[in-house]
């Protein structure tokens, strides 16, 4: 029962961790980028080798990344809060 539920906690773990993390990382990096960006539409106008805007759009994607990383790690002390919660309720051996 044990190695079972290891092994199901561990493809959980992986396909959130490896599937889905990196993908709503990208996504929330871009729309912060948005956000920073005051040049319009960040799409729009980010998406060709615009010279004028080329240093405004660097700044906000850079922005945006780091900003969507921040909170990305920020589910990890989440999940250590859970644990450490969890530990209370366990029953020493």
């Amino acid at each position: 029962m044990r190695a079972s539920g290891s092994a199901i906690q561990l493809l959980v773990t992986g396909v959130i961790g490896l599937g889905v993390g990196p993908t709503l990382t990208g996504i929330l990096s871009d729309r912060l980028a948005a956000s920073v960006f005051s040049g319009g539409d960040y799409a729009k106008q980010c998406a060709g080798p615009a010279q004028a805007l080329q240093q405004a759009c660097a700044h906000a994607a850079s922005e945006g990344l780091t900003d969507a990383l921040t909170i990305s790690l920020s589910v990890y002390l989440l999940a250590a809060l859970v644990y450490l919660i969890a530990t209370r309720f366990t029953a020493p051996r």
